[in-house]
């Protein structure tokens, strides 16, 4: 996959979700080399892929189920699970 609407520094891409869906790894593999992905549905730009360390805001579950980085927006809310949220 060439990643078709790419920027004149070659640092964004944009690809619709038909290409998302038929080479997620291809795009992946963009955006671990720094490259920003845009995704698009129907001509519309619903998405951006950015590389982890561009963001800053990485979080992680553990294998133990413990979270490390700041808290996702999902986890802030309450869902009655006694855990984040509540």
């Amino acid at each position: 996959m060439g990643l078709p609407k790419t920027d004149y520094r070659g640092r964004e891409a944009t690809v619709s979700m038909m290409e998302l869906r038929s080479e997620p790894g291809s795009v992946i593999d963009h955006v671990s080399k720094g490259m920003k992905v845009h995704i698009e549905k129907n001509g519309k730009r619903i998405g951006t892929i950015i590389p982890a360390e561009e963001n800053g805001d990485t979080t992680t579950v553990n294998p133990d189920g413990t979270i490390s980085g700041p808290i996702p927006l999902t986890f802030r809310r309450n869902l009655g699970n006694g855990g984040y949220g509540s």
